[in-house]
C-alpha cells in the first residue's frame, strides 16, 4: 500500500485498529469490572504512550527523513538528530503537564468520591490498569509501523507537524478524561455502571476516529501525523 493509495484504503486499517483497540479495552472493563476511575489511569498511561511514540517519530524522521528541509536552512543528518532531542527536551516541559492534570484529576476525584462513601470503585487494579493500557501502546505502535514507516510518512514529514501533532492527541484524550470525571462527579451513584465507562469509551474512540479523518502525509505536503 502507498502513499498514492486512496483514502480508504490508507486509513482503512488505522481506523480498524483505533476500533479494535477501544473494543479490547471494553471487554477488558467488562471482564474485570474495571472502575470507571481505572478506565481513566488507562487513558492516562496512554497520554504518555502518545509522548513516547512521538518523540520516536521524530527521531526516526530526523535519520531517515528530512523534517528540517526549507530553503534557508540546509542540515546534516547528525544535526538534525541533535536539533530533534533538543526540541523533545524543550517541548517535553510543555507536553508533560497534560498526563501530569490528568493523573492528578483522576486522583483527586478518587479521593474526593471516596472520603464522601461514594460508590465509585478505588484503584484496586493497579497492575492491570497499566496492563491494559498496553493495548493502546501496541495500536499506537502499529501506527508507528505501519503508516509512519511502511508507507513512508517519515520521508514527508516536517517538524512542525510531528511536534503538535502527539499535543492534538493529548488534549482530545484529555477531553475524555474531563468527560469522565464530570460524569462521576454529576451522577456518582450510577457513573461505575457499565453503561457509563461504555459513553467514555465511545467518546475516546470519536475523537481518536476524528483525527484519523484528517489527511495524510502526502509527497511534497506537511499535514498532520499520528
Amino acid at each position: 500500500m502507498s502513499l498514492d493509495a486512496p483514502l480508504i484504503e490508507r486509513w482503512g486499517s488505522l481506523w480498524i485498529g483505533a476500533l479494535a483497540a477501544n473494543a479490547t479495552v471494553l471487554i477488558i472493563a467488562v471482564a474485570n469490572d474495571l472502575s470507571l476511575i481505572e478506565i481513566l489511569m488507562v487513558y492516562c498511561c496512554e497520554s504518555v504512550w502518545i509522548a513516547v511514540f512521538g518523540a520516536l517519530r521524530l527521531i526516526v524522521a530526523s535519520i531517515l527523513g528530512d523534517p528540517y528541509q526549507n530553503r534557508w536552512l540546509d542540515l546534516s543528518r547528525a544535526s538534525s538528530v541533535f536539533a530533534s532531542i533538543a526540541i523533545i527536551l524543550v517541548a517535553s516541559s510543555t507536553y508533560l503537564w497534560i498526563p501530569g492534570v490528568a493523573f492528578g484529576s483522576v486522583l483527586y476525584a478518587e479521593h474526593v468520591l471516596n472520603a464522601s462513601h461514594s460508590q465509585i470503585d478505588d484503584l484496586q487494579h493497579l497492575w492491570l490498569v497499566v496492563g491494559t493500557s498496553a493495548v493502546f501502546f501496541a495500536n499506537h505502535g502499529w501506527n508507528f509501523l505501519v503508516r509512519f514507516l511502511a508507507l513512508g510518512e517519515f520521508r514527508f514529514a516536517r517538524v512542525g507537524d510531528l511536534v503538535l501533532f502527539p499535543l492534538k492527541r493529548s488534549l482530545a484524550l484529555l477531553l475524555s478524561i474531563g468527560g469522565g470525571l464530570a460524569l462521576i462527579v454529576l451522577m456518582p451513584v450510577v457513573a461505575n455502571t457499565i453503561v457509563f465507562v461504555l459513553i467514555v469509551i465511545a467518546l475516546k474512540l470519536m475523537l481518536d476516529l476524528r483525527l484519523y479523518r484528517d489527511p495524510g502525509v502526502a509527497p511534497g505536503s506537511s499535514e498532520s501525523i499520528d
